[in-house]
């Protein structure tokens, strides 16, 4: 697995940011990636190729700022004849603002950009998040057995993140768009990203407490995480997600999974005893846990067209999309997940 630099910031704001390729920091956000602000300027021979940048908002910082890259197993920094100056562990690395040459970086070595952006360095694994999100209900715990179940799954097989187990009141879209975010800036190119709702769909899209996420809402997001994603919908009319308007919005490297068609109910079937669970993720958790070895989700399609005699098949799920591997299991860890809450009353569709 790919060695990634974290770059933690620690001043205007606590955030964290991974990259595994080229990355640019500077008011040149990613909007622009690549260009070059100031044409006077030598352009720097390897200010092309970039992976991703970091967009600063504050006058004093270039808009084209510095610039970090690995070579070989090292990742290096650059200032590119900014203005502030980029200072390694309190040294300017350019001081005449015309020489740029590459630094070392190390473990918490500290960069500070004109005297108001400053990093810790740090160095890591490149890892996989789970983002999963219970969302409502017709019987009372089944989103929330849901959403624990492959949570457990999705560790044993090496995923980071959390689980949203928010009360409804308290789930809003901003809060998902958050977690979203935060991904996007920790995720890397061969990161996989697996994100899953069970909630109340609607013509619309889904509902996310009194709000909805509409299908070109939340595929904006997906587009802007590296790596391979994967989005499991759990709700009635998933199947909007995939109708012949969005699925071109599907953005690049990722797979849809729909529990039902358009203007289709999703079931929450019972299992032993009185405890419910969706119909279509009960189905691609028995697949997860019959198939320990790495897999390819885009086969769990064929396990569907396997079981014509189940209600599942009476649901019309959809899968769309490019391949999402799913990794062998790895040893699991009981606390590794910390839910934030529970789910308030049934809720109707």
């Amino acid at each position: 697995m790919t060695k990634r630099l974290v770059l933690t910031q620690q001043q205007p704001e606590l955030r964290t940011f991974g990259f595994s390729g080229k990355t640019h920091i500077g008011r040149y956000g990613s909007a622009l990636l690549g260009q070059w602000a100031v044409l006077d300027r030598d352009r720097p021979t390897e200010f092309q190729g970039l992976e991703a940048a970091i967009q600063v908002f504050d006058a004093a910082i270039s808009r084209n700022h510095a610039l970090i890259k690995k070579v070989d197993d090292q990742y290096v920094i650059m200032d590119l004849n900014s203005l502030g100056g980029t200072f390694l562990n309190d040294t300017n690395i350019n001081p005449e603002q015309r020489n740029p040459e590459f630094f070392p970086l190390n473990p918490s070595d500290r960069i500070n950009l004109a005297g108001v952006l400053e990093f810790v360095v740090s160095l890591s694994q490149s890892e996989n998040y789970a983002l999963l999100i219970a969302a409502g209900e017709d019987y009372e715990g089944a989103a929330m057995r849901d959403v624990r179940k492959l949570a457990e799954i999705l560790s044993d097989r090496g995923y980071a993140g959390q689980v949203m187990l928010l009360e409804t009141e308290n789930l809003t879209k901003q809060r998902v768009f958050q977690e979203l975010d935060t991904i996007k800036e920790l995720s890397v190119p061969d990161s996989h990203v697996f994100v899953y709702y069970h909630g109340h769909g609607c013509d619309d899209g889904i509902h996310v407490g009194d709000q909805i996420v509409n299908p070109r809402q939340l595929y904006k997001k997906l587009g802007q995480i590296r790596g391979s994603k994967a989005l499991v919908i759990e709700a009635c009319n998933a199947g909007i997600f995939l109708n012949d308007s969005n699925l071109p919005k599907v953005p690049p490297h990722t797979l849809v999974m729909a529990a039902s068609g358009v203007d289709a109910r999703a079931g929450e079937t019972r299992l032993a005893g009185s405890e419910y669970m969706g119909r279509f993720t009960n189905a691609l958790i028995e697949y997860l846990d019959n198939n320990h070895q790495t897999i390819n989700l885009r086969e769990f399609e064929q396990v569907l067209n396997g079981i014509p005699n189940s209600r599942l098949y009476y649901q019309e799920p959809r899968v769309e999309g490019s391949d999402f591997t799913v990794l062998c299991s790895f040893t699991h860890v009981d606390d590794r997940y910390t839910p934030l809450g529970s789910i308030g009353d049934e809720i109707s569709h």
